[in-house]
């Protein structure tokens, strides 16, 4: 019995001196959930959400690790909220590494100061959005977004190496407060229906280099500032 013990305790002493950081940080095993702190979370298997919401994050400096499970949800709630408190938003979030399907939109923040990170996310069958924010400072990174009314929607950062097919609108520069630099690097848009693949509205100085766009671009408030490279399926100025 104490050799088993033993070995128990020897066992677990080996797991989490491979997975230091599982030692450090908090599972999230059913939704909806809260998170009030700084540090790093991390599902530990898929997880449905019938009704209600899904991640709700009040805190800043949070990662949100979902190793490759999924969040199902419901088409009247967002999957990974960053909520505003006495009218600040929790901001330095990363949300990365799974599947989030079924929702009205997959991650979403309140407010203009966020500084948001999502990367390797794959986001399907959303019935509003994938990845929204009004804040800028983002970066928006190898996530892969289908059937989803619409797929990003930014204030302002770096947008690369996404693919998004199948979606009512595929990327969106918007100005919600000043005007913000953003550079859409390195995507592929494809299948947006009536609207447009990249649509750059209202936001200086741009870089938009190297995507490709079946349904291609409109810049109807990019300023003077925008600088274009070569990019597949749009306009040139």
């Amino acid at each position: 019995m104490k050799k088993a013990i033993c070995l128990f305790m020897l066992l677990g002493g080996l797991f989490l001196a491979v997975n230091p950081v599982l030692a450090k940080s908090w599972p999230i095993s059913k939704l909806p959930y809260t998170i009030k702190s700084p540090g790093l979370y991390y599902l530990t298997g898929n997880l449905n959400a019938a009704s209600g919401a899904g991640i709700i994050v009040f805190s800043d400096d949070v990662t949100i690790d979902l190793l490759g499970f999924r969040l199902q949800g419901n088409t009247d709630n967002i999957a990974i909220h960053m909520k505003t408190v006495n009218d600040v938003a929790a901001k330095n979030v990363e949300v990365r590494n799974g599947t989030i399907r079924g929702w009205k939109i997959g991650v979403a923040a309140s407010g203009l100061d966020g500084h948001y990170r999502v990367i390797n996310i794959r986001v399907r069958d959303n019935s509003y959005g994938g990845i929204m924010f009004e804040s800028g400072g983002n970066l928006i990174k190898d996530c892969t977004i289908t059937d989803t009314q619409n797929a990003i929607w930014v204030g302002g950062g770096v947008v690369t190496g996404n693919v998004i097919t199948n979606c009512g609108s595929g990327i969106w520069c918007m100005s919600f407060g000043p005007s913000l630099p953003s550079s859409i690097i390195g995507n592929v848009v494809t299948n947006t229906g009536d609207q447009v693949g990249i649509n750059l509205n209202d936001i200086a100085p741009l870089m938009v280099d190297q995507n490709s766009v079946g349904d291609g671009f409109t810049f109807p408030g990019a300023g003077p500032a925008t600088v274009w490279g070569t990019n597949a399926g749009g306009p040139s100025p």
